[in-house]
Formats: structure tokens, sequence, C-alpha cells
């Protein structure tokens, strides 16, 4: 695999909101300044790359520093915007992400579209994120959780298949997609796992924009283990 493939594949990813009006809750998918960390530990070594930060007008910038495989040192740079929360840590992780944006880490992010969710309001007057049903979504892992199993999008432009991962959660069984082994690589969520209740291979390639070939795989995975019990 290229140097761009490595830093580029996919990798789980999670839901937030970007904005609330209107009656409507705008969210975007994301990953952490952690998963970038690990990507780079996996491609360049821990002791391969380096971050570096600086104040310019105001603004704050990361610079990541890696070795490429011809010895030749590369750098990326980008400024970051503070968070809600703890503002001065946001916006450092922020800029990091940013820069590990150019070199592919997290790319994948910006083909998929913008997800738009329904709000209902609290006792407190406020707008929050809620399912179909009118139920509010309170955390992080409720809202990415929903909008996996039923708002995931249909459209932008995906990985292939044998690339594509899934956020996992815990006490879930996960396969390996195109094989018929037991596996956490891949991390592809099955509720159904969870639940005992069997979803079809069809369903399964629909929900989780995956081949009917590694959604057959899938279902034949746990029907087996199911026996297996």
């Amino acid at each position: 695999m290229e140097l761009r493939e490595k830093l580029s594949s996919p990798m789980p990813y999670k839901w937030r909101i970007q904005s609330v009006k209107y009656g409507k809750a705008s969210c975007v998918a994301y990953v952490d300044a952690r998963q970038v960390m690990e990507r780079l530990d996996d491609v360049f070594g821990v002791d391969g790359w380096s971050d570096n930060y600086s104040e310019h007008k105001g603004n704050l910038f990361c610079t990541i520093s890696v070795m490429s495989e011809s010895g030749i040192e590369i750098q990326k740079t980008d400024c970051g915007t503070e968070s809600n929360i703890e503002k001065q840590k946001g916006e450092a992780s922020d800029a990091f992400k940013r820069a590990a944006v150019k070199l592919g880490i997290g790319r994948f992010l910006y083909d998929l579209k913008i997800v738009v969710l329904k709000t209902a309001k609290h006792t407190n007057d406020k707008e929050y994120p809620a399912t179909d049903e009118g139920k509010i979504l309170w955390g992080a892992d409720d809202l990415s959780t929903y909008i996996i199993k039923n708002k995931a999008p249909k459209s932008g432009k995906p990985a292939s298949p044998q690339e594509t991962r899934k956020p996992a959660k815990p006490d879930l069984i996960v396969f390996k997609e195109g094989t018929k082994d037991l596996t956490l690589e891949m991390e592809i969520v099955f509720s159904m796992m969870k639940n005992g209740t069997y979803t079809t291979p069809d369903q399964i390639a629909e929900t989780y924009t995956i081949s009917a070939a590694a959604a057959s795989s899938i279902a034949a995975g746990f029907s087996k283990l199911k026996k297996a019990k």
C-alpha cells in the first residue's frame, strides 16, 4: 500500500452537531485528535512524526512534520478555531486535525454529506437534536448511534467497500467484510448483534453502504454464531 493510501484510508468516525436553527439540527462527521495520532503512529512510527504550534496574528497554527519513504521531511501547517468547551485545547486540537487533513488523514469526511435531524424543545425552551419520533438525543454517543442506524448518508463519494470503516460500540460483534471470519478489524456496527434480531443481507447492504457480497458474508457469520451459541 502506498503512503498516500495508508494516510487517507477511512477510519471509524462519529457525528456532532454543527448548528441548530429553525427546527433543524445539522450534523457533520468527525474524527478526534487521538485517532489522528494513532494513524500517524501506524504509518510513521511513534518517533517518525512531530507536531509544533505557533501563534500568528492571534491565530494558533499547528505544523506536523513527517519523514517520507524517500527520506525527505514533509511539513503541513494549518490553523484552528476555538471550541465551545475548553477553548484553548479545542483550538489546538482543531489546528492539529486540519494540518493532518493536508496529509490526507480524515479527508474522506469531506465526502460525507451533512445529516439534518429534527429538533425537540426541552423544558428549558432550548432546541436539541431528536429522533423522528421526537426523542431528544442527549449525548454524542446517542447522536452518532442514531445517525448511523437511521440517517447514514446514501450519497457523496464513499470509500471502496474493502476500505470503509464504521464506528464500533462496546458489546457489539463485528465481522470482517468479505470473509466469514469473526474480527474487530473493520469495525462495522450491527445492532442485530446486540438484540439478537436477524437482518437480511439486503438490509445490511443498504444500511451500511457495503457490497452485497460483504453483506451476505456478515449475515452468514451471524447465523453461524447463533448456531454456535
